[in-house]
């Protein structure tokens, strides 16, 4: 089995999301696109509308939650990483995302207690065929991270469009 997965490795080595190069096998990222992911400057980000503060768009919007976050900019390195994890079906990245996350969670509500930890669910054929539901998979990951109770409060009863679609 040591003879196969060497010769796996050597016909198809662990390559870095971003830029392609060959990287340690259980690693997603070199260390040089590690250090260069942009990760978000939240005192020049608009916690209710996640928009830099010169462009708010919170005056002409009513939103129905009271604050939003993000560890990372969508884009670049960080984008490639998301999509390794959601669409390339890599679940291995999702320790990183719910690390980073978490972090994100306890810099910035720091004085805040939660609850619960939910997540968005997805159509029963949609997690058949992904074989998994990547934000189910971070929410149980940061629960656990805050020692907080994880639920399933929402249901998905209907085929809908896909968000990044709407």
């Amino acid at each position: 089995m040591k003879i196969f997965k060497s010769l796996i490795s050597v016909l198809f080595p662990n390559v870095c999301v971003s830029c392609s190069d060959i990287i340690e096998e259980g690693e997603f990222l070199c260390d040089y696109c590690y250090e260069m992911i942009e990760r978000t400057a939240n005192d020049k980000i608009c916690i209710k509308c996640g928009n830099m503060k010169k462009r708010c768009e919170c005056k002409r919007r009513v939103y129905r939650f009271n604050a939003i976050i993000a560890p990372f900019y969508n884009e670049g390195i960080a984008r490639k990483a998301l999509y390794a994890f959601k669409i390339g079906k890599r679940e291995a990245i999702a320790n990183f995302f719910i690390n980073e996350m978490t972090l994100a969670i306890k810099q910035n509500f720091y004085d805040i207690e939660f609850d619960e930890v939910c997540f968005v669910p997805m159509f029963k054929r949609d997690r058949l065929k992904k074989g998994f539901n990547h934000s189910e998979l971070l929410a149980k990951g940061i629960a656990e991270k805050l020692g907080i109770k994880f639920s399933e409060l929402l249901l998905s009863h209907k085929k809908k469009k896909p968000q990044h679609k709407l």
